[in-house]
């Protein structure tokens, strides 16, 4: 993926770029007419051919920006391989990361109603852990065992205080999230058995159907 601001730029003739012609003559006896070619310019240029690219050029677009959008030049290079099924996860450690995701599924929820393709499978997120307090009573127990026990506790007690700052990080970045204490977890998910843990549920994740996103992304940016 390569942008370029092409405020400043003069194009090469292109059948996107709108062109006029004007006569120039500095002097009517000796000189002859010069025709010179202004070109308008656009704000932006997006080469590419892959999702990320589409999505650039139809968002800046959007945004009254004069797009150039050139999907290759004329080369003929193999495509990577990309999954077909991404999983999109809202919930993360990250307060930055946890909103471009819920920043994301928005975009992804207008894509959806623009082109009336699902683009996502709806499904929930759920991450398991011991509460606070009892990852930190177990890690008291665990240094008094052993060394191996010890270095055990710690560990549990790392995974319960990431648990914390997960939860955190969603409620700045107004993320949705439930807290399910061990008896809540029994009836949706019988199969945990979750003894003594509790979850936090994201009900807006999914998984991505990424060829039908590159489908609806390239119609959109060709528009």
């Amino acid at each position: 993926l390569i942008i370029m601001h092409a405020g400043s730029l003069v194009l090469q003739q292109h059948p996107h770029v709108h062109t006029s012609h004007r006569r120039v003559c500095t002097n009517a006896t000796l000189a002859p007419q010069v025709t010179v070619l202004e070109r308008r310019a656009a704000d932006c240029i997006v080469l590419g051919n892959s999702s990320t690219s589409a999505a650039i050029a139809y968002s800046l677009s959007k945004r009254q920006k004069k797009v150039i959008h050139i999907p290759d030049l004329g080369l003929e290079v193999r495509s990577p391989a990309y999954e077909a099924l991404r999983p999109h996860i809202l919930p993360d450690l990250n307060l930055h990361i946890c909103r471009l995701a819920d920043e994301s599924a928005s975009y992804i929820r207008g894509l959806e109603l623009q082109t009336s393709m699902p683009l996502v499978h709806r499904c929930c997120s759920l991450e398991l852990g011991l509460p606070l307090s009892a990852a930190g009573a177990e890690a008291s127990r665990s240094s008094i065992s052993g060394d191996s026990h010890a270095t055990q506790g710690t560990a549990v007690l790392h995974s319960a205080m990431a648990l914390e700052r997960l939860a955190e990080a969603c409620k700045e970045a107004r993320v949705k999230l439930g807290s399910l204490a061990e008896g809540e977890l029994i009836t949706p998910f019988p199969m945990l058995r979750p003894k003594g843990l509790k979850g936090l549920l994201q009900p807006d994740g999914g998984v991505i159907d990424a060829r039908t996103m590159h489908r609806a992304l390239k119609a959109l940016s060709a528009r």
